[in-house]
């Protein structure tokens, strides 16, 4: 089956407007025109496109799929004119939100790239927690977000990037050895975590309630800089991400504890708006990727 580009921009516009009569005035052809080309596309396909909410028209699960393609297709047409045309330099803004811990692992790589391959495009960066990062991104704050189990949303479109490997980490010889530590041993420990409701500090309480215990020395700081700061300086424990002290391990700054049961791995989402065309989106969404790699940012990708 051909692709016709009218169809992925009609369906584009009809998404985004929430109309085909607004459609028809964005594209500057007649409503009856918009109707037929959703209805030829939906018996070339075999399936329902849209379904009519009063006087808005709503997505079906196939109709959200396909409008997942015609954005990367368009966009990617768009991209193509622009580099046949000698300007494939993009310009304007994107705003990229990242968790602290990428800030540190990732970020300098990322501007990096991000300045050789496009040096006009400039990045307005947020730096926070993964509630903070997926409720602006809902809101239409930001373009691009890497979160940490993140909730459904609805304006948010999330593609798995991988998972973070957690491990309990302390200055070494701040606690006594021990084969194996399990949540009782650890629970008059003082820690150091995100705040509630941090992704971090749910799985941390998630780890104790297994063992029917809670932490008494609890404490929350919004840095995991902070946090690594506390721990490197003997002050308490930490779970942190295996990348985000990685050279403390290996220079022996800081130790990983044993322990029963495994922290669970959390897996990390590239959350971007349901509905774009902004080239610059998955520009960085294929630089994010090469620099997960490049810094082994994840642990399983």
């Amino acid at each position: 089956m051909a692709i016709d580009t009218d169809h992925l921009r009609t369906l584009y516009w009809i998404a985004r407007l929430g109309s085909f009569r607004a459609a028809a005035e964005r594209l500057n052809v007649s409503q009856p025109t918009i109707s037929f080309r959703i209805k030829t596309w939906e018996s070339e396909l075999g399936c329902t496109l849209f379904e009519r909410r009063g006087r808005t028209m709503r997505l079906t699960e196939d109709g959200a799929a396909a409008l997942d393609y015609a954005e990367r297709i368009l966009s990617l047409m768009e991209d193509l004119d622009r580099r046949l045309s000698g300007d494939s330099d993009l310009k304007g803004q994107i705003r990229l939100g990242v968790p602290d811990s990428f800030a540190i692992v990732g970020l300098p790589t990322l501007v990096k790239a991000l300045e050789d391959e496009h040096p006009s495009l400039k990045v307005a960066l947020t730096i926070a927690d993964s509630a903070v990062l997926g409720a602006r991104l809902d809101e239409g704050a930001l373009d691009v977000a890497v979160l940490s189990q993140p909730r459904p949303r609805a304006n948010v479109h999330l593609k798995t990037l991988g998972r973070h490997r957690l491990l309990w980490v302390s200055a070494p010889g701040l606690l006594p050895a021990h084969a194996r530590y399990q949540p009782t041993d650890l629970a008059e420990t003082r820690i150091f975590t995100n705040p509630s409701p941090s992704p971090s500090f749910q799985l941390l309480m998630n780890w104790f309630d297994e063992y029917q215990t809670v932490p008494r020395r609890l404490c929350t700081c919004d840095s995991l800089s902070v946090v690594r700061s506390l721990v490197l300086a003997g002050l308490g424990i930490s779970a942190l991400p295996h990348s985000f002290v990685q050279h403390e391990l290996a220079g022996g700054t800081l130790v990983a504890l044993d322990v029963a049961p495994d922290l669970a791995a959390p897996e990390i989402f590239l959350g971007t708006p349901r509905r774009t065309r902004n080239a610059a989106i998955f520009v960085m969404e294929r630089l994010l990727r090469e620099v997960i790699e490049e810094t082994a940012f994840l642990d399983v990708t």
